[in-house]
């Protein structure tokens, strides 16, 4: 989920994680992401500038192996 932490990506992330999905949302400061959607054992925040390559790999990656458990 890109740009998690406002607006209508907080709306979706949270109707995702009240239907049990696992979200992995993504900010250029992921840290805020938190503050509207709450902790969650399915959310995974994770920094992403969509304007660097390598934040968008580093993303993935973080994804793949620190993401949260699939339902």
């Amino acid at each position: 989920m890109i740009e998690a932490g406002r607006g209508l990506g907080v709306d979706i992330a949270r109707a995702a994680l009240a239907q049990g999905h696992a979200v992995i949302a993504t900010a250029r400061n992921a840290e805020p992401v938190t503050k509207p959607l709450g902790e969650d054992d399915d959310l995974l925040a994770v920094d992403l500038d969509v304007t660097d390559p390598a934040a968008a790999q580093a993303a993935i990656g973080t994804g793949l192996t620190d993401g949260p458990p699939t339902p």
